[in-house]
């Protein structure tokens, strides 16, 4: 699993915890899971 904070237009968001087999999927915050990848990746 993955915890993450981050922040839209300058405001924080809520707490997300995602599986991390949910980070393929298509649904849901896409935008957000696709810079989780990105982190992770690095």
């Amino acid at each position: 699993m993955i915890g993450v904070r981050y922040q839209k237009d300058g405001q924080a968001q809520p707490f997300v915890i995602f599986h991390y087999s949910d980070l393929d999927s298509p649904t849901g915050n896409v935008e957000l899971k696709e810079a989780v990848r990105n982190y992770l990746s690095k």
